[in-house]
């Protein structure tokens, strides 16, 4: 039985329009989470379902992180 922490995850064998919908940084105790899918308005599609989620934890686990700021590419 899974936790509430674990996730399952599926094989995709979806061939995706970018390499990095989700870009990741840290400065100054403050992790900006930048969804980057600007020529779709940022919809979430499965790919970046889980590179939010990895962003999200990498934040939750790094004890220098005070502040997630989640943000968009584009207008």
């Amino acid at each position: 039985m899974l936790s509430k922490t674990e996730f399952v995850q599926r094989p995709d064998d979806a061939v995706y329009e970018t390499d990095s919908p989700v870009l990741y940084d840290v400065a100054d105790g403050i992790a900006s989470i930048t969804m980057n899918r600007p020529q779709f308005n940022n919809a979430q599609n499965s790919q970046m379902t889980y590179a939010l989620d990895a962003a999200f934890r990498r934040a939750v686990d790094d004890d220098a992180v005070r502040v997630i700021v989640l943000r968009g590419k584009g207008r």
